[in-house]
């Protein structure tokens, strides 16, 4: 039977990735061995480290046999996603370069990576405008993420996914992309892309065969339907009512399909 040619896997993205409060219930039940709502506690570090045996990454690595560097994190930016990926890579050996596949999960094209004086680098997103830990980023926040249009946000992401896809190419590393969540009109993706069309080749500006299709009928899937679509779709596809996050279900969904977009090209 065929290998895999690759022996580990690196994947990145938002907490659509990291899992959010997926298995928050469970680890109350495992660790703690007491009920606490999710976020109004102090076991958030103990629990990101519970969370990655469950995860996204988790489930692919175990579906591949493979070990997982998980970077994901709750809030990430596609900039950042981008960065830290590329900073981590470079700090590997270089057996250990050839031996990785990377797994990218797309998120919000309207984040953005702002370095604060007195906070330093964070991920910004509109909600932090009405955050008082952010009264000194208000400004930026509403002209940069706020007023900007559709337009602007996804020549961002454009440049993101250039940038990561050229470096991985650079130095021989595979790679599958999805796109986890969007910022795209709903009810008019067909003009967008149109509009695109009159700066970039949308069909060309990223290799087709390394990302995920996400809807069968749609083969732009850089420019298409995100993971969110599929939580629409099924029952239970959501954490809760409340947290419109992937479910353990939605996430086993997913895992699965990865695996088979993965193996189907590298073992048939």
């Amino acid at each position: 039977m065929s290998k895999l040619p690759f022996k580990k896997i690196l994947i990145n993205g938002c907490s659509f990735v990291a899992g959010d409060e997926i298995v928050w219930n469970n680890f109350c039940k495992e660790v703690l061995q007491k009920n606490l709502p999710w976020l109004e506690n102090n076991y958030y570090v103990d629990y990101i480290s519970y969370r990655k045996h469950h995860n996204l990454g988790a489930q692919i690595g175990q579906l591949l046999n493979c070990p997982v560097i998980d970077l994901s994190f709750d809030g990430n930016s596609n900039t950042a996603i981008v960065l830290y990926t590329i900073k981590k890579i470079k700090e590997l050996s270089l057996n250990e370069i050839n031996e990785l596949h990377v797994c990218i999960g797309w998120t919000a094209h309207s984040r953005r990576l702002k370095w604060s004086t007195e906070q330093g680098f964070q991920n910004i997103h509109h909600n932090h405008y009405d955050d008082t830990r952010f009264v000194n980023l208000h400004s930026y926040i509403e002209e940069e993420i706020i007023k900007n249009t559709v337009y602007d946000h996804t020549l961002n992401f454009i440049q993101n996914v250039m940038l990561l896809e050229n470096f991985l190419i650079r130095h021989n590393i595979t790679y599958t992309f999805w796109l986890s969540f969007t910022n795209w009109p709903k009810d008019d993706l067909q003009t967008l892309r149109d509009n695109l069309r009159r700066v970039i080749d949308i069909d060309k500006v990223s290799d087709p065969k390394n990302w995920l299709v996400l809807d069968r009928n749609d083969e732009i899937s850089m420019f298409g339907e995100s993971w969110v679509k599929w939580c629409d779709s099924i029952p239970n596809g959501y954490i809760s009512s409340k947290n419109n996050h992937p479910s353990m279900l939605s996430v086993s969904k997913l895992a699965l399909e990865i695996t088979k977009n993965i193996s189907s090209r590298f073992l048939n």
